[in-house]
């Protein structure tokens, strides 16, 4: 799990850059733009619930990383 100084979008970021993905083929996969992908990863925009999940699948995160992204959410 990544560092709680860390903002909500390095879990995202990191994970994939952990996994060596595109933010291209993440965004194939969890069924938005890589644009939107990009924005997750700014911060600029929050994923919805259901594209959370998927992406917290292909990213292989943990049930423990999911509550730490939301908490981080809900602080910002």
């Amino acid at each position: 799990m990544s560092n709680n100084k860390e903002g909500w979008a390095d879990l995202i970021i990191n994970a994939r850059k952990d996994l060596g993905i595109s933010r291209s083929e993440v965004a194939l996969e969890v069924g938005v733009t890589k644009q939107t992908i990009a924005l997750w990863e700014t911060e600029s925009r929050t994923p919805k619930t259901r594209d959370l999940w998927s992406l917290f699948r292909y990213l292989r995160l943990s049930d423990d990383d999911m509550v730490s992204f939301l908490l981080r959410v809900r602080r910002r």
